[in-house]
């Protein structure tokens, strides 16, 4: 009998495992190949998700030390009010709803003069683009810009950016060159 029940048991086991695989293989589905550009967009997508969870991860940990900072501690209910408050007005700066005043640089970037002549094919080097905005943008920011504005556009976190021929769409506004940048910071 004891032979019996292990029988039954492999054979149990091995139409299971045989489901298993059958679902996992992928019988005559077609293999799809990416050339050089799709294969580029694919790795850039990945590597922005890949860098969007390692800074939420780090916001995460960065959230739950004040948690337990406040839960362990004996901070008084106004210096926590305080904090708060604070971290708001952070938060508003970065949001671009508070006004900025200070030191700061102003940079103007232009297209070519020969990109100007109409009726000419005008090649894409001479053009301005969002592309280069960025650079410049993230530039900025790395540099300690507290505020930055393109054409007094107030550029943030979720500003996105898209080139439209000659102009230069942010955030549904098309603007042409020059593009005039002010950034305010403390360094």
């Amino acid at each position: 009998m004891r032979v019996n029940e292990a029988n039954i048991f492999l054979l149990i086991a091995t139409i299971i495992i045989g489901i298993l695989i059958a679902m996992n293989v992928n019988l005559g589905g077609k293999t799809k190949f990416l050339d050089v550009e799709q294969y580029q967009k694919a790795y850039d997508s990945r590597t922005k998700l890949q860098n969007e969870i390692s800074n939420l991860e780090d916001q995460y940990v960065e959230i739950n030390d004040k948690i337990n900072k406040y839960e362990r501690s004996s901070i008084s209910e106004d210096e926590v009010r305080k904090e708060m408050i604070g971290e708001i007005s952070k938060n508003k700066l970065a949001l671009g709803l508070l006004p900025v005043v200070g030191n700061g640089v102003k940079i103007t970037l232009n297209d070519a003069p020969e990109a100007t002549i109409l009726g000419q094919d005008v090649p894409l080097y001479m053009l301005i683009h969002d592309s280069d905005l960025t650079m410049v943008v993230n530039d900025l920011r790395a540099a300690g810009a507290e505020a930055i504005a393109i054409n007094g556009y107030r550029i943030i976190g979720s500003t996105a950016g898209l080139c439209a021929g000659a102009t230069v769409e942010i955030d549904g506004i098309k603007i042409i060159a020059p593009f005039y940048i002010t950034a305010i910071g403390n360094q």
